[in-house]
């Protein structure tokens, strides 16, 4: 502790203690028009608190002499376009950023892009959606790219482990899984067709621009896991010439490393390149997640080492086309908190590729969207045990090759009287090629397989009265085909010889899924909408559960191949109300009941799967209904130009209907597993000239470890702080903690939460014009 409290000292001896002087400097920049691009001429710029002002000349270049440096405010005004303003730190010659003038003729409103993959305003979309700034990364306790989730209501991040857990998971409206939110980097989906989830590690929070969520069923757009709704992680382009950002880390568990970040634009009457590259690296020592009544000798600690880099280049064909193209590349190395004799001990590994081609017009009255990408995941697992009571040692690697590659086609018509149309077509593959090699027996475990589908949309906007009350009417259809399924075993010893007398080669299999969606809206302005909505989606069967038997903590999973998507249907209705410019309310309440959801069915059968002890053999099937009726609530209040203030909260009364357990008992009443019946969090964020900070509280309520509600954990509350600086709106430090008051939980799995967490951060910033 006394180390840390040395730590913060020094840290705030740096901040608080900025180097301030007298001298005359000098200001230039160039102003541009929001919309056409062209250079404004005749725009008047001034200083708070300096009698000379000046105006911008044919190329939109100014310059302004004779400021005293510090903290000034800059202000832009011209009878055509909105006012504007600008905050800087001046000390001696600066530069400005390009500056855009809005048009005083044009409307500000928010674009999001997630609702049906083109740019509308939020007032137009019948349903609740939500838009977290990348900024706020910079203001609250964030470390990871997910954990801007936690400023959002309703949403359960799953990181057990903190930076050290080996993955993350996110859910939202009462259903468990990560499988059942659909999750896009820049439009693109990264969840995986086996297994369905995401690496969360691999997104870098520092290029985040903006995260937008769209709650409920989105299955009419985006087909398979798009049932609870829609995470679209939207990463900075940079409209200036050149920016440079450097940054360097430190904190608890001897956690260090770095980044570096550089992009710009050459950009001209609306054509020109913009570019973009960045890189990270981190490593920690990690901690050991086990209590310490509990500890042995195999235990040790969750360690970290993982680099990231991403390129993107774009070229603007004008302002209102473009084509892009990204590359992205992964490696990490997490230890799994047991070593026993191999190096490294048990560990996990994620080395990933991520490719997207975009290209997004706008031709006449049709607005389009093409996406094409591919997703390469290497994982590969080291795993060493000791059973307690044989003393048997065992040893195992997996290496799974998991792809995912697909195009998404999009056009929209907006039609005469405020109609609109909205099509698409998708195609998407993902595929699995595994294997599990013992190393202390003869084994070799392989499983394959592939699953393809193609599906195709439709959706209609209309006014229906007095150009205020909406009507949004979809359909999709998708079509999906399993193929080239197989489980093999190769010279089975002791730990595998039963599973010979299970299927081993799996038929090919189709389904289809039918994702309807009506809605309404009333809205007047910006300020107020009202909607009700109904909505179907689904979620499609992982490659694992259809193409691979293997070991589980329950007993013996058998794959099915015939296995069909879970479906949900879900009603809505909420509102959101601008009651002033300072304050604003978000409500929903939504009744949602699925059907053919999948849960482990017991055959009868049971094995000994290499324990001293009979184990059931299990199989998962669509045999399960649920019901989950809930409410959300946020508020944001902005008390002045320097507080922020947000308080979210919501419920989940999230049942099961009809279901057994995997032991044969009845499981109607029960709660779903994994689903906190309530959830709230609040903060608030302070900005004050050169100084910035951020505080955060959040409730969980208890949630049940199993499906017969038998094993449970606590509620638990965290609270996190970050406090920054800069000087010269160049160097940057920040500390950030999470965890403050150090409340260590334990997760379903008996393993402890990292606890109070700190990590100093030091960031240096370039940019010319």
């Amino acid at each position: 502790m006394s180390r840390s409290l040395l730590f913060l000292f020094t840290f705030m001896a740096l901040v608080f203690h900025p180097d301030r002087s007298n001298a005359q400097s000098t200001l230039s920049g160039m102003l541009f028009d929001s919309t056409s691009l062209a250079p404004l001429s005749n725009v008047n710029i001034s200083v708070d608190g300096v009698k000379s002002a000046t105006t911008s000349n044919e190329k939109g270049e100014f310059v302004l002499t004779g400021l005293a440096d510090g903290y000034i405010t800059i202000h832009f005004t011209h009878v055509s376009y909105r006012p504007a303003e600008y905050h800087l730190n001046l000390h001696s010659t600066a530069i400005l950023p390009s500056i855009y003038l809005v048009p005083a003729s044009v409307k500000l409103k928010d674009v999001f892009v997630t609702a049906d993959r083109l740019k509308r305003s939020s007032e137009e979309i019948p349903g609740m959606a939500y838009t977290v700034s990348g900024s706020k990364a910079q203001v609250y306790s964030i470390n990871n790219s997910d954990d801007l989730l936690y400023l959002v209501p309703g949403i359960r991040v799953d990181r057990d482990r903190g930076i050290f857990s080996k993955n993350s998971s996110i859910s939202m409206r009462g259903l468990n899984g990560s499988y059942r939110v659909l999750v896009l980097l820049d439009g693109a989906p990264i969840n995986k067709a086996d297994g369905a989830g995401i690496n969360w590690n691999r997104i870098d929070p520092d290029i985040i621009d903006r995260i937008e969520i769209l709650k409920g069923p989105n299955s009419t757009i985006y087909g398979g896991s798009a049932m609870g709704g829609v995470v679209n992680i939207i990463t900075s382009r940079d409209p200036g010439p050149f920016r440079a950002r450097i940054k360097t880390f430190y904190g608890t568990y001897n956690t260090f490393g770095g980044g570096l970040s550089a992009s710009g634009a050459k950009i001209k009457n609306g054509k020109g390149i913009y570019w973009s590259v960045n890189g990270f690296y981190r490593k920690g020592d990690g901690y050991i997640p086990v209590a310490d009544s509990l500890k042995d000798s195999l235990d040790s600690k969750t360690y970290l080492k993982e680099i990231g880099t991403s390129f993107m280049v774009g070229y603007q064909l004008s302002p209102e086309s473009s084509v892009e193209a990204e590359y992205d590349y992964y490696w990490d190395k997490r230890g799994d908190g047991t070593f026993i004799y191999e190096p490294g001990g048990s560990y996990n590994q994620y080395p990933s590729h991520f490719t997207r081609v975009k290209y997004q017009s706008r031709l006449g009255r049709w607005q389009v969207n093409a996406t094409g990408f591919y997703q390469l995941e290497h994982y590969l697992r080291q795993n060493e045990t000791i059973k307690k009571q044989a003393g048997k040692y065992t040893l195992y690697k997996t290496d799974s090759r998991r792809t995912d590659a697909g195009l998404w086609l999009t056009a929209a018509l907006q039609l005469n009287k405020g109609r609109r149309l909205t099509t698409g077509f998708d195609l998407k593959s993902g595929g699995v090629e595994a294997s599990d090699l013992y190393y202390t027996s003869t084994d070799i475990l392989t499983n394959k397989g592939q699953m393809d589908i193609g599906a195709a949309f439709a959706q209609f906007e209309m006014p229906v009265l007095f150009k205020c009350l909406f009507l949004e009417a979809g359909i999709r259809f998708d079509a999906a085909r399993f193929h080239g399924g197989s489980f093999t075993i190769r010279d089975p010893g002791a730990l595998t010889e039963f599973m010979t007398h299970y299927p081993t080669q799996f038929h090919d299999t189709t389904w289809l899924a039918i994702s309807p969606r009506l809605a309404f809206w009333y809205h007047t302005s910006s300020k107020f909408k009202l909607y009700i909505s109904y909505a179907q989606g689904f979620r499609a069967p992982t490659l694992d559960d259809v193409c691979r038997n293997g070991n589980i903590t329950k007993g013996f999973k058998l794959a099915n191949p015939a296995l069909g998507p879970e479906r949900l249907n879900n009603i809505e209705a909420g509102y959101s109300y601008e009651l002033s410019q300072k304050l604003r309310i978000e409500h929903s309440v939504y009744f949602s009941f699925g059907k053919d959801f999948q849960y482990f069915v017991a055959s009868g059968d049971s094995v000994y799967t290499g324990g001293n002890n009979l184990k059931p053999v299990l199989q998962r099937q669509n045999i399960s209904r649920v019901h989950v009726l809930g409410t959300e609530l946020n508020l944001n209040y902005q008390l002045s130009s320097t507080f922020l203030y947000f308080i979210n909260y919501c419920y989940n009364h999230s049942r099961i209907v009809s279901a057994e357990s995997s032991n044969g008992k009845s499981l109607n009443g029960k709660t779903l597993m994994e689903v906190p019946s309530q959830q709230a969090s609040t903060g608030v964020e302070f900005r004050y000239k050169w100084f910035m900070a951020g505080v955060t509280y959040a409730y969980t309520g208890k949630i049940y470890a199993d499906d017969d509600n038998l094993l449970v954990n606590p509620a638990r509350t965290e609270t996190g702080i970050r406090v920054s600086a800069n000087y010269l709106e160049k160097l940057y430090l920040s500390l950030n903690i999470q965890d403050l008051f150090d409340q260590r939980y334990t997760d379903n799995k008996g393993n402890i939460s990292p606890g109070r967490f700190m990590l100093l951060s030091v960031i240096w910033k370039i940019q010319t014009m």
